[in-house]
């Protein structure tokens, strides 16, 4: 019975130190941006017409995105007179983000002076969303993230590129 209870005590031993090691996930060497679709945003700036223009009627905005950060990306396509519907953005993609760990902002603009009618225009900022596109939360392959941010709800299709 001693040396049943010497083995017990051993391999009780030689078991316990046994723990599992914490894994971390790789973090990718970048990110592939596949799509951006807009689903809410807003239509008028505080109740006025994003698109108010020195003479003619008033428009909804003409929605572009833009990405900030370590890296600035602009859409290479607007859609014009937007009334609230939702925005499918596939043109112009891939764009790649090449720091998956730094913050970035993703802008809605409106394009201004597209017909000449308000010289006096520059574009308008939206909303912009602060972003992280890799959190080290387990995130691999090509998977949809949401945004909001107000009366913005956007979801983006990211690809994570492993080396």
């Amino acid at each position: 019975m001693n040396k049943n209870f010497y083995l017990l005590a051993l391999a009780s031993m030689l078991l316990s130190g046994c723990e599992d090691e914490e894994v971390i996930p790789p973090v990718p060497s970048g990110i592939r941006i596949n799509e951006i679709i807009v689903y809410e945003y807003p239509v008028t700036d505080g109740g006025i017409p994003w698109d108010d223009p020195l003479f003619g009627s008033a428009t909804g905005p003409d929605v572009l995105w833009q990405i900030t950060g370590p890296q600035t990306i602009w859409s290479s396509v607007y859609f014009p007179n937007t009334d609230g519907g939702v925005l499918e953005f596939t043109e112009g993609f891939p764009v790649f983000l090449n720091d998956p760990e730094a913050t970035y902002q993703v802008k809605l603009w409106d394009k201004d002076d597209l017909d000449v009618s308000d010289l006096a225009s520059s574009d308008d900022e939206m909303v912009s969303i602060a972003w992280q596109p890799f959190t080290n939360s387990g995130e691999t392959g090509t998977e949809w993230i949401e945004l909001t941010s107000g009366n913005t709800v956007m979801d983006i299709q990211v690809t994570y590129l492993f080396e």
